[in-house]
């Protein structure tokens, strides 16, 4: 069953499919890293597990004294993945976007969101535009043309890679 099939199959908040959280879940646990101590990321604010949020920006690390299991900071991957789902509702052009595109295209949008909020997400107006009239080389171009891709350009070229082609490879994170 499709996103959109399943979606509108399903009272809110939603929960996606397995296979889709699995993927989804999977590809950005490859893109973030796991790091079982609390660190400061590059926009520095203390940061655990899955590239999870623990702090406000610059707060010292030493008021976070403990290590996560990996299981656990799975779970919390899972959780922001569905958050991010749920909260695609409170953006409807969005979200009507993301529910057409395949896949590996939805886990890229899912990628971005958890990096960037889907706020942050709902920003790329160009590249959202691009996909919803199904122009993969224009989405991919314009998600490369963007203060994102100039701080995690490995990261961009591999999102956008997966815009243009539709094809989702998780060997390359």
């Amino acid at each position: 069953m499709h996103y959109d099939e399943q979606r509108h199959a399903q009272q809110y908040p939603y929960t996606p499919i397995p296979s889709l959280l699995n993927v989804a879940c999977d590809f950005i646990a490859a893109e973030e890293g796991f790091r079982d101590s609390p660190y400061h990321c590059s926009e520095g604010y203390p940061t655990v597990g899955y590239g999870q949020r623990i702090g406000k920006k610059n707060q010292p690390l030493t008021q976070f004294r403990f290590t996560l299991p990996e299981p656990a900071a799975r779970e919390w991957l899972k959780h922001g993945i569905i958050h991010r789902l749920n909260e695609l509702d409170s953006y409807s052009s969005l979200a009507s976007v993301f529910m057409a595109q395949n896949s590996p295209r939805q886990v890229v949008l899912l990628s971005m969101a958890y990096q960037l909020g889907v706020k942050g997400l709902s920003l790329f107006k160009n590249m959202l535009a691009s996909l919803s009239i199904g122009d993969y080389v224009m989405a991919a171009e314009h998600a490369l043309d963007s203060r994102w891709a100039k701080q995690t350009p490995k990261r961009a070229q591999r999102h956008a890679h997966i815009l243009q082609t539709g094809k989702l490879d998780i060997s390359g994170c």
